[in-house]
């Protein structure tokens, strides 16, 4: 505990270059954003785009990026003059950052030498520091001689390691301002060509075009030439600076490490052999790399950067908690976090670009599950639409990435799916869609013909004529596509619509079911429906008069009767008798009505008796033309009262026409006697609502009265002769 309080410095220098170094990454990140963006919109904006590939439109960004604008016309563009001002902020940004991480750096080397001097003396008492201001850590004297002397020799050696440091950061600080300068230099030497190119350019583009074009290639080359000649030289220069200073470190702390541990035994072995200790001592984490695990270099405080060049890999400084963050921050790549078992989710937070997920072999679906869209896959180098179906897309995800119809369709997306993304009719046509199948997709007739399907198509596609009528096709459209004339009718054409598209004969309008009325108004004649096959009904219906049915062939009364025309117009058309209208049917009441009035002519004709009477003819009219029995009167429906008034005065006469007792009686026959005397039975007189008394007065003999039932008071089944005799009797009920 006394270890790690006498250690801690009053800003944590450490932590400070790491917070910058983050900062950098996150700056990086909205860079490489920003990128994405720019490239989606040059996609999305710009003809042809798609026909280039990924490494062509990040070679054009970055030209505009370096020269500070684009090419003309796209520099007139809002979002381009947008990105690059943007661009140039956050370079400059991003520059001072460096400038800081570099000095934070070198202020973490001495403050490393500085905590490690310090801890050191303070695990041996009594030893004189070198620091003045670390004397009141000192808690006692050491007694030892030979110790004291080895300690002071450790001193001088710290010190100079601390020298060596110091010098190495110095030299690193020096490398870095002469590339700098050297940079902006060379900046200035290429703006200066570029200056005087573009103006050599103006002077001469009224001359040549051509010309201009091959000096600022040549500019641009020669500035490219001088740029990575100096940058190799450059880095070969800070390379032999870093090795030789590295050389010299490795030494130094095999020197202090050995001396330490000879030195400091005892008590102070465990500390002495950890982590923590050989770090303040200045020993790097390649020496402990192999001595020592993940976690306890880690907890010493050793860097991800460190331990990542010391060999450590993802998977080790995962294993001891190392974050996302601090790993991706340390320099690993994609696909060393991904072998270390880290999601491509985790990767995106800490803002692994999809083109550095993608190389770290990370597949379009776990992209997608990541939570990256359509359009972003494909900016990072998932250039198919097949490619991102695959991955679990929906169509208008992938339409959203600026994908075709076409590709859409060649990827494997169903018309329904295109139709769900958002694509017309139209547009689904002309990349060789059936209308079949785009029925099957729920587009609508209109959509079809709108998309300009024909009749023709859209039927075999399994439309309905009323459908495809209701969108405007017209009769002729759907003839030519083969509809019927009955098709036509059912679609809601009229006879008139149909006829007039080439089904000019009744034979075709009658079997596509149009009424014979319909037929009629569209000017077929009587002749054309009777030739289609139609009944002389449906002629009389249709509205034919009973003469043009008779032209046409229906001669006789009886059809002209059938086809439901009246007496009095088949009379009209030359049947002008009696006997004809009544072979034909007609009955004697219509006879008359068509100008048969007189009985005479009916009875002539074949009319019964019945049929004249209900013609309206009287008795007595019926009785004169020779129905002269009163029987004959009575079979034709006519009353007793009304054959009595025409001269059958007697009650014999009418019952042998047929009346019964009861009808006699009631015409002015009402004694029981008189209907006796022309034969009527006791039963009859019963029925005629005579008592048996009364029946009994007239002669009735007791047994013909028991017959027709009666019955006496004193028998049920029969009359006795005491109530015989005093007509006593009733009948049964």
């Amino acid at each position: 505990m006394a270890v790690a309080r006498l250690g801690s410095t009053p800003a944590s220098t450490r932590e400070q270059a790491r917070t910058l170094q983050l900062q950098i990454a996150g700056l990086d990140n909205e860079m490489t954003a920003a990128r994405r963006e720019i490239v989606l919109w040059y996609l999305r904006t710009f003809r042809g785009a798609h026909e280039k590939t990924e490494d062509e439109i990040n070679a054009l960004i970055q030209r505009a990026e370096h020269k500070g604008t684009f090419d003309e016309p796209i520099s007139f563009l809002t979002e381009a003059a947008a990105y690059i001002g943007t661009f140039a902020k956050r370079s400059a940004q991003r520059k001072d950052l460096a400038e800081a991480l570099a000095e934070e750096t070198v202020a973490v080397h001495k403050a490393a030498s500085a905590r490690a001097a310090c801890e050191l003396r303070a695990l041996a008492p009594g030893y004189e520091p070198l620091d003045r201001a670390a004397r009141s850590l000192v808690t006692g004297k050491v007694t030892d001689p030979a110790l004291s002397v080895l300690l002071e020799d450790f001193a001088d050696l710290r010190v100079l390691e601390e020298a060596t440091a110091l010098k190495h950061a110095a030299a690193e600080q020096r490398t870095a301002e002469l590339i700098r300068d050297n940079e902006e230099r060379l900046k200035e030497s290429i703006a200066a060509l570029i200056r005087e190119s573009e103006e050599r350019v103006t002077k001469q583009f009224a001359e040549s075009q051509a010309h201009t074009a091959a000096l600022i290639r040549e500019s641009e080359e020669r500035a490219a030439q001088r740029q990575a000649k100096f940058e190799e030289c450059a880095a070969k220069s800070q390379e032999k600076s870093e090795e030789r200073a590295a050389k010299r470190l490795a030494q130094s702390e095999t020197r202090a490490a050995a001396m330490l541990e000879n030195v400091l035994g005892g008590p102070f072995a465990a500390l002495m052999r950890s982590a923590f200790v050989a770090r303040m001592t200045g020993v790097s984490a390649a020496t402990l790399r192999g001595r020592y695990s993940a976690a306890e270099m880690s907890a010493a405080g050793f860097s991800v950067a460190e331990m990542k060049a010391a060999g450590l890999t993802a998977v080790d400084l995962k294993a001891a908690g190392v974050t996302a963050v601090e790993l991706k921050a340390g320099g690993f790549t994609a696909a060393e976090l991904r072998t270390a078992g880290l999601a491509a989710a985790e990767m995106k937070a800490v803002g692994f670009a999809i083109a550095e997920l993608r190389a770290g072999g990370f597949t379009a679906t776990e992209l997608k599950a990541a939570g990256f869209t359509a359009a972003e896959l494909r900016v990072g180098g998932f250039r198919t639409a097949a490619v991102l179906k695959t991955a679990g897309f929906t169509a208008a995800e992938v339409k959203a990435a600026a994908f075709t119809a076409s590709k859409l369709k060649t990827a494997g997306f169903t018309a329904a799916e295109l139709k769900a993304a958002g694509f017309t009719a139209e547009e689904l046509k002309v990349v060789s869609f059936t209308a079949a199948e785009l029925k099957t997709a729920g587009f609508t007739p209109a959509d079809l013909k709108t998309a300009g399907f024909t009749a023709a198509v859209l039927k075999a596609a399994g439309f309905a004529a009323a459908a495809l009528k209701a969108v405007g096709f017209t009769a002729a459209d759907l003839k030519a596509a083969g509809v019927s004339a009955a098709g036509l009718k059912e679609a809601g054409f009229t006879a008139a619509e149909v006829k007039s598209v080439g089904f000019g004969n009744a034979v075709d309008l009658k079997k596509a079911g149009f009424a014979t009325t319909a037929l009629k108004a569209v000017g077929f004649s009587a002749a054309d429906l009777k030739a289609a096959g139609v009944s002389a009904v449906d002629l009389k219906k249709a509205g034919f008069t009973a003469a043009e049915v008779k032209a046409v062939g229906f001669v006789t009364a009886a059809e002209l009767k059938a086809a439901g025309y009246a007496a009095g117009e088949v009379k009209a058309v030359g049947f002008d008798n009696a006997v004809d209208l009544k072979v034909a049917g007609f009955t004697a009441a219509e006879v008359k009505a068509a100008g048969f009035p007189a009985a005479a002519a009916l009875k002539t004709a074949g009319f019964a008796a019945v049929d004249l009477k209900a013609a309206g003819f009287t008795a007595a009219e019926l009785k004169a033309v020779g129905f002269a029995t009163a029987a004959e009167l009575k079979a034709a429906g006519f009353s007793a009262r009304e054959v009595k008034a025409v001269g059958f005065a007697t009650a014999a006469v009418l019952k042998e026409a047929g009346f019964t007792a009861a009808e006699v009686k009631a015409v002015g026959f009402p004694t029981a006697a008189e209907l006796k005397a022309v034969g009527f039975t006791a039963a009859e007189l019963k029925a005629a609502n005579f008592t048996a008394a009364e029946l009994k007065a007239t002669g009735f003999v007791q047994t013909s009265l028991w017959l027709a039932g009666a019955r006496c008071a004193c028998h049920n089944n029969k009359v006795c002769q005491a109530h015989y005799d005093a007509g006593a009797m009733s009948w049964r009920e």
